[in-house]
């Protein structure tokens, strides 16, 4: 019992100064395997999203906003 108690206290120590380290202890035990970043969904759709004219004002500043994002995440609109 002592000994299992004992283990366990260094695994979660070990698992503390690695997550630490690391900068999260769940990616080092959930390693990302097949995510798509957001560069990948978006260039796979075709890259900035249009508005059109009769779309809302909040609706044209979303899209702005995820254009702007594109733009510093993925290159758009950079040669």
């Amino acid at each position: 019992m002592a000994l299992s108690i004992r283990l366990l206290c260094v695994l979660t120590s070990v698992l503390l100064v690695a997550g630490c380290a690391h900068g999260n202890v769940f990616e080092l035990l959930n390693p990302k395997s097949n995510q798509a970043t957001f560069c990948d969904v978006m260039n796979k759709r075709g890259g900035p999203i249009r508005w059109n004219p009769n779309d809302t004002r909040i609706t044209k500043e979303q899209v702005d906003e995820i254009n702007r994002a594109g733009v510093r995440l993925c290159g758009w609109g950079k040669k």
